[in-house]
């Protein structure tokens, strides 16, 4: 496990420090999110994919998964995971290890204003933002076209930038809403 995680990180900076965006496009893998419940798919909307859970709260998310492949070696840049906790909107997008945390991250919705946002928290499956998303925000991402996700790597002045496919996140986000995380 220590040896994927230094392979990641190095991945990455690797990818960070020659200044190269690749063409990085949303993974037709069946992506499952790295909580511990049981997710299987329950349906595809554009880039989106929608996976719910039938045990404990029954709850949806609507996710897009973008991974790097060199050859036979892929690494996974990023989760962007939108679901729904009651009527509050939440974000979680879950990046690789080895990035500057303090720097945080930037978002941008087609030509809207940035939006910068610092990360919450690291876990053993990557670095994560994890926040509530506004009404202004949320109508940005289901009527916009693509979402720049900007971070570093530790270390690195230069920005990796990807972009995230809104196609379909209209629908996929209005599906979560229907199917929400129970709040106690």
């Amino acid at each position: 496990m220590k040896k994927l995680v230094l392979f990641m990180a190095a991945g990455l900076l690797s990818l960070v420090s020659v200044g190269q965006v690749y063409a990085v496009n949303p993974s037709t893998h069946i992506a499952v999110p790295s909580q511990g419940a049981a997710w299987t798919l329950a349906n595809t909307f554009g880039d989106w994919q929608l996976v719910c859970t039938e045990q404990g709260d029954k709850s949806c998310r609507a996710l897009q998964t973008l991974d790097l492949e060199q050859g036979e070696q892929s690494m996974r840049l990023l989760e962007v995971m939108v679901f729904y906790a009651g009527d509050q909107a939440r974000m979680n997008m879950t990046f690789p290890l080895g990035l500057d945390l303090l720097a945080g991250i930037v978002l941008k919705v087609d030509e809207n204003d940035e939006i910068g946002l610092p990360f919450s928290t690291c876990l053993a499956d990557g670095c994560r933002v994890i926040g509530n998303i506004g009404d202004d925000v949320m109508a940005q991402l289901m009527a916009g076209n693509v979402m720049k996700v900007g971070f570093r790597g530790f270390g690195e002045e230069q920005t990796l930038v990807l972009d995230v496919s809104l196609r379909g996140s209209a629908s996929a986000f209005r599906a979560a809403e229907a199917r929400p995380v129970a709040v106690n």
